[in-house]
């Protein structure tokens, strides 16, 4: 399964990091990230929801994501 997401910030250091918290979620096999926009994508098998990975990505790292 493939989630698409926009990570809201402006500091592109950090968005470098951002996709190794995506990446210790359980079930992340990929993240893809266009640090230009600040989408990711992100290839998941598991049993988590489409928001409760968003909450989890807000939670690790306290950036707004769509």
């Amino acid at each position: 399964m493939k989630y698409e997401f926009l990570i809201k910030t402006d500091c592109s250091a950090c968005l470098g990091i951002i996709p190794e918290f995506i990446k210790k979620i359980d079930g992340v096999k990929s993240v893809e990230f266009d640090l230009n926009n600040g989408r990711v994508i992100i290839n998941y098998e598991g049993g988590l929801s489409r928001e409760r990975i968003i909450k989890i990505i807000k939670e690790k790292t306290g950036y707004e994501v769509q």
